[in-house]
């Protein structure tokens, strides 16, 4: 069975980004997932420039949200 082809970094960050925007716990099993996560994300990032950027800020900032409502 073949895998789809993979993703585009901008296409993956905006699936991430949603997922954790429509979250109201961390879809995470654990911290060190989330933390796996984040820097899969910085990677992404560091892929497609500007607008990459820009959304994982926005990831960030929904994955802090979640981590206060976990606290």
């Amino acid at each position: 069975m073949q895998e789809p082809p993979p993703l585009h970094p901008l296409a993956e960050l905006q699936a991430l980004l949603d997922k954790v925007r429509q979250a109201s716990v961390l879809p995470w099993v654990d911290a060190h997932a989330a933390m796996a996560e984040e820097h899969r994300a910085l990677w992404l990032a560091s892929q497609a420039g500007d607008e990459g950027a820009r959304l994982v800020a926005e990831i960030f900032d929904e994955t802090e949200r979640l981590f206060s409502a976990a606290e």
